[in-house]
């Protein structure tokens, strides 16, 4: 008899782990949420308390967690510099694996994960929500119909509210900065959406907002240049003080007509006040991308089940890393690199 429902840990309830093992425990269709593993147990006793997850089994130690035979897959959501270990781990012990964006902070990494996955054949999902976005899925499905023609010029941005990230997300040598930890987001949707490859890569950066940033060898804005396989221009911008809320969108201009999906808003209240509107727009990631967070595991534990590849794969991650670290080196050696 096929398994109907798949057993899944979570690594990591900090931060983006937090909603992914809510999702995963109340939401996700065929799952069940057997174990969290965390670092910081009381982290994990916290979120099983606050949802009165008595039957979770909680680990300080994600290899133990590994061990558990009844555990299908895990989530992995923890800092980008453990993702190496802990990716290679799950697979060798023969988990499908759901890991956080970004892959791994070098090609290296990203190249060892692959040949382990591939080497024990478990599904690997890599959690770019915006492809589980239903703007960024209509556009997709648009451009691929040609209803915009030829796609000439894309622009895609990510504008961050402040304060800047604290702790590790700081570093760029334990997260990859800003360009492998955030726009890795804009290099995988413009990817997704055009279906083209990135031939060419371009970038600059300043520091203009947070000296923190300076001494640790990051950028707060940021821009890349892309040419893509084709020769259409793409652009992505980073800002990472963005007073008004969390802003992303994509810009797609095509010889037929142009696609605009914008930061969305977090509800549909409008406040009108003379000849000003007030929109309720998002404030972070969480609130817009909720229903993405949701597809992005529906997806995965359906690939599971019915033996396919999730939307978004370890192949894809490692392309996104790729442009990201492309851009570095054309920031260190001011001039565009090939790929």
């Amino acid at each position: 008899m096929a398994k109907e429902t798949i057993n899944l840990g979570v690594i990591g309830v900090g931060g983006i782990g937090r909603v992914h093992a809510y999702n995963v425990a109340f939401k996700v269709k065929n799952a069940q949420l057997m174990a969290i593993a965390d670092v910081n147990r009381d982290a994990a006793l916290n979120f099983v308390k606050e949802y009165k997850l008595n039957n979770v089994v909680i680990y300080d130690d994600y290899r133990k967690l590994l061990e558990n035979g009844n555990i299908d897959g895990v989530v992995i959501a923890t800092p980008t510099f453990t993702k190496k270990d802990i990716v290679i781990a799950a697979a060798d012990a023969g988990k499908h694996i759901f890991v956080e964006k970004p892959l791994a902070l070098n090609l290296n990494d990203a190249d060892e994960m692959v040949r382990h996955v591939e080497k024990q054949r478990v599904k690997v999902l890599v959690g770019y929500q915006r492809r589980y976005d239903r703007a960024y899925a209509l556009a997709r499905e648009a451009i691929s119909q040609g209803k915009i023609g030829a796609v000439l010029i894309i622009k895609s941005w990510t504008r961050d509210p402040p304060p800047m990230p604290q702790g590790w997300a700081a570093d760029p040598k334990l997260s990859g900065g800003r360009l492998v930890d955030s726009l890795t987001h804009d290099f995988d949707a413009i990817r997704y959406l055009t279906g083209l490859e990135v031939s060419t890569v371009y970038a600059e950066g300043s520091t203009l907002m947070y000296d923190k940033f300076k001494e640790l060898g990051d950028y707060d804005h940021i821009l890349v240049l892309l040419r893509m396989a084709n020769d259409a221009l793409g652009l992505v911008e980073y800002s990472g003080y963005t007073p008004y809320g969390y802003d992303t969108g994509v810009e797609i201009h095509g010889s037929k007509g142009k696609i605009i999906i914008g930061m969305g808003l977090r509800s549909s209240l409008i406040v009108i006040q003379g000849a000003n509107y007030v929109y309720d727009t998002p404030t972070n990631w969480v609130e817009r991308y909720e229903d993405a967070y949701l597809n992005e595991l529906l997806d995965f534990v359906d690939s599971i089940l019915n033996d396919r590849e999730p939307r978004c794969t370890i192949y894809d991650g490692r392309k996104a890393l790729e442009v990201a670290l492309a851009a570095w080196k054309s920031i260190g050696e001011k001039r565009p690199v090939n790929l």
